[in-house]
């Protein structure tokens, strides 16, 4: 057992969740491990810490509260100008995908058509290109 897979145990063990094969693998690791025990030894006092000090007491009207802000019909009004984080992208790229497409309509540019032969000269289609990015 690791350090890692021994401190994973340690909320079990507090609580009396730990299984016998759990608890003799945790023991074992213990006995071996000096850093393990002085975790669980912080574990154990923060837990017998919060045991002492007892049930919190809850506010009376806390469920009665909680229950009507969850089932409240009215929602808060969007603030004028707010837009989404997904509905902001979306926008975005919708208005980059217009600019891009005014841009090539105004430049006139066209698709370069694809090489007519397959079978062409590598050296042949990098003049081909290189010249035709000169023509710019």
């Amino acid at each position: 057992m690791t350090c890692r897979d021994a401190r994973t145990l340690f909320s079990a063990r507090l609580d009396g969740r730990l299984g016998p094969d759990e608890a003799r693998a945790l023991d074992a690791h213990l006995a071996a491990c000096a850093a393990c025990r002085g975790e669980l030894a912080r574990w154990e006092a923060a837990a017998g810490a919060l045991r002492a000090a007892g049930p919190t007491p809850v506010p009376p009207s806390l469920a009665e509260r909680a229950f009507r802000a969850a089932t409240r019909a009215e929602r808060p009004a969007p603030v004028a100008g707010f837009l989404p984080a997904g509905r902001k992208a979306a926008l975005a790229g919708a208005l980059a995908a217009a600019a891009v497409w005014i841009a090539a309509l105004a430049t006139g540019a066209a698709p370069r058509p694809a090489p007519a032969d397959a079978g062409q000269d590598p050296i042949e289609v990098a003049v081909l290109l290189w010249t035709a990015e000169g023509e710019r």
